[in-house]
């Protein structure tokens, strides 16, 4: 038995399942569904159905809209056979997720020959790390990038020989998941050499790794320009940009993410005696992979999603850091350091799991970065209000498909889920699938990924059937619908739209009353400011407002009076 703990050539049962069980009691916390995949997952419908990469059917060009093709792909294969993509594409991003933690242990456990509990070290990290299990489920290709980065990292620097064909194969994969993963591929390549130099070997190898990685490339960057005519994604356009400001923000994005999980701070203190026991060749570059993606989130101006969605690549090599740190200088099998060392990482990722913080609220505020908003969320926050939003609109999408007709349009800046289920034309404020957007310059700073949003009345131009559609729910309905048609009367769109919807029944029978209500364009020859009036009338009296709106009417009336003799202009 000893020596089979010695020398390992596989883990034994519960060595295999106790980290995954905790990974899926992790998973199950922070499962939600992104809706920035249904984006994806719509191209993978279109593309199924044999319109193509598109994500407006009525285009005249299509558009790059996504950035990870090879997930875009993924998606459509289910789609072909008849499946929501929301349902099953997440599971795939399970999976993956499990078996990056299944591969940092085995690499520690049968390849660095270290006892049963330092392997647990990088295994519980990853099940526990509120990153890593938040994003296990989001339908994006975030852990299936992470995935394929640790296959050819380790093809290439951890494995005796560098596997020059098996990583390029995966290389491949790795350029097609994400827009700028030939940028890593090319990162890998030199970081290997370099790795492989230091240890006197021959790095003739990566050549087959290097070719095969710029084939794939050449053949994807092919195929955008000979079908959308650019050498870049729209997505590229609409969220890069590069500024001292931005990489401020991304300072401040780092920066809550270390002051939440604190575990990066553990990865300072591996270091010095990671490089003194692995050596600068492995040891180096396994430290420089977290180190890469922090700069690299630093650069771009870090991310307005949850719980540092940028930084979740890094987080297996910081497993690995770890497992030196537990390490005993005896190389026993002693489980004291190990066992204390999980336990550390247990608390500080399960508190802010919890939504409980070490540091106080004042301190990382300091560093808020979502602009957008003056309201300071905690990671935890963030997410339970992303994951509230794709399950809204999922059901505003889904309503809207009842209510409207396939040709019609809508104006809109959270495109995932309401574009996916409504099947209406979309007019993207933010420009993910709107090249006009997309090419403005970026001008101020809103949130992370969003900095050249434009105002609504930016497509009237277009001559967009609906510039709005909300989702209104509460005890007091009333009352939210006599807010949502104020704000809306008093803005400069109201001049074209008229507000129109129909009332819904409550999700259960014990929760609020909820009304789809929607910005229609007004038909032609009627006047718009009567049609607000008998809406808010015919509307608000139906949903119980009675009297209690009728002096606000009165007030309405007559400032939609006064309003019809100033020209029709946008925002």
């Amino acid at each position: 038995m000893k020596d089979d703990q010695d020398n390992p050539s596989r883990l034994a049962w519960w060595e295999f399942f106790l980290p995954l069980a905790v990974y899926g009691i992790f998973v199950r916390r922070f499962w939600f569904v992104c809706d920035d995949a249904f984006i994806s997952f719509r191209y993978a419908r279109h593309w199924a159905e044999g319109h193509g990469l598109r994500y407006n059917l009525s285009s005249d060009f299509p558009v790059e809209g996504y950035s990870n093709f090879l997930w875009v792909a993924l998606a459509a294969v289910g789609e072909r056979m008849g499946f929501d993509s929301s349902h099953w594409v997440p599971w795939v991003s399970v999976v993956a997720g499990a078996s990056l933690v299944h591969l940092v242990q085995r690499q520690v456990r049968c390849q660095w020959r270290q006892s049963p509990w330092v392997a647990l070290v990088p295994a519980l990290f990853l099940a526990t790390s509120p990153s890593f299990t938040a994003w296990a489920s989001s339908g994006l290709e975030t852990m299936g990038f992470a995935l394929l980065f640790y296959v050819v990292f380790h093809s290439l620097v951890l494995a005796p020989e560098v596997r020059g064909v098996r990583a390029g194969m995966f290389g491949i994969l790795l350029v097609l998941i994400r827009a700028e993963g030939f940028l890593w591929a090319g990162g890998l390549g030199v970081l290997a050499a370099l790795s492989r130099l230091l240890r006197k070997q021959r790095v003739s190898a990566l050549s087959a790794y290097l070719i095969l990685v710029a084939l794939g490339w050449g053949a994807h960057l092919w195929f955008r320009q000979s079908y959308y005519g650019e050498w870049w994604p729209n997505t590229v356009r609409a969220k890069a940009a590069f500024s001292a400001e931005i990489a401020a923000r991304g300072v401040d994005y780092v920066s809550v993410f270390v002051l939440t999980v604190l575990t990066p701070l553990l990865f300072i203190l591996a270091v010095g005696k990671a490089l003194w026991r692995g050596g600068l060749a492995v040891a180096g570059a396994v430290a420089s992979i977290p180190l890469a993606f922090y700069a690299y989130a630093i650069i771009i101006g870090g991310d307005f999603m949850c719980m540092g969605r940028f930084l979740l690549p890094g987080l297996a090599f910081e497993g690995l850091l770890l497992a030196w740190l537990a390490q005993s200088r005896s190389a026993s099998s002693s489980s004291r350091g190990p066992l204390a060392l999980i336990a550390i990482v247990a608390l500080l990722h399960g508190l802010p799991a919890a939504d409980v913080h070490l540091v106080p609220k004042s301190v990382r505020e300091q560093f808020h970065f979502r602009t957008k908003s003056d309201q300071f969320l905690s990671e935890a926050q963030q997410w339970e209000y992303m994951a509230d939003n794709g399950v809204r609109w999922s059901e505003l999408g889904r309503r809207l498909a009842e209510l409207t007709e396939p040709e019609e349009s809508l104006v809109c800046g959270a495109i995932g889920a309401v574009g996916y289920y409504s099947g209406l034309e979309i007019f993207d404020v933010n420009g993910l699938v709107s090249p006009e957007v997309a090419r403005r310059p970026t001008k101020i700073l809103r949130a992370p990924g969003h900095d050249k949003a434009v105002p609504r009345s930016f497509f009237l131009d277009r001559n967009p059937t609906y510039v709005r559609a909300s989702m209104l729910e509460s005890e007091d309905l009333a009352g939210e619908m006599q807010k949502w048609l104020k704000k809306w009367r008093h803005d400069k769109l109201s001049r074209h739209y008229v507000p129109a919807g129909q009332s819904l029944p409550p999700f259960r029978p014990d929760d609020p009353p909820r009304y789809l209500a929607v910005l229609k364009r007004s038909p032609p020859g009627v006047d718009p400011f009567e049609q607000w009036d008998l809406f808010t009338q015919q509307v608000l009296v139906e949903l119980g407002a009675g009297e209690r709106f009728g002096s606000q009417k009165k007030k309405e009336q007559g400032k939609g009076r006064r309003r019809k003799k100033s020209p029709a202009q946008g925002d």
